[in-house]
């Protein structure tokens, strides 16, 4: 395991507690409300009444609450990304580390638009994947059903 792949599985299992959010209010307030005492009368000529009652307002997590990333679905992509890790270790590959850095992103995406401790830490862990994979040192991946790389990628000779 190198140093990168390792960075970046700390880097993951650190997001798996740190906290996530979306972009909105941590917290709402539920207004409280009043229940007015009802009378009647009955056929005998009682009065009967209820008591009234007062409920206070109480605050509720709200949209953009902060929950740690197990609590959140960017759990499954993280576990997903280091088992991923764990299968290209073992086996080599090409696709494995892009995949899980491709995970990443989308579990940023999904869970965590806040940018959140959590959501950093994942995007760290991607961008390790990535050099770890040679994406980010202009190395491609083969062309499908090629044998080569692509020289000039954006060449229209």
């Amino acid at each position: 395991m190198t140093g990168r792949l390792a960075l970046a599985t700390v880097a993951l299992l650190l997001a798996l507690g740190l906290p996530w959010g979306v972009v909105g209010p941590e917290t709402e307030y539920v207004a409280g409300w009043i229940a007015p005492s009802y009378c009647s009368v009955d056929s005998d000529g009682w009065l009967w009444c209820t008591p009234g009652f007062t409920s206070p307002g109480y605050t509720v997590p709200g949209q953009g609450a902060a929950y740690a990333g197990f609590q959140t679905s960017a759990r499954f992509t993280i576990v997903l990304a280091v088992l991923l890790m764990a299968h290209w270790t073992r086996n080599g590959g090409r696709w494995q580390l892009p995949a899980a850095a491709l995970l990443q992103v989308g579990a940023v995406v999904l869970a965590g638009s806040a940018l959140r401790s959590g959501a950093v830490a994942a995007l760290i862990a991607a961008a390790l994947l990535l050099a770890e994979s040679g994406l980010l040192r202009g190395r491609s991946l083969p062309a499908m059903g090629g044998t080569g790389r692509i020289s000039q990628p954006f060449s229209s000779a």
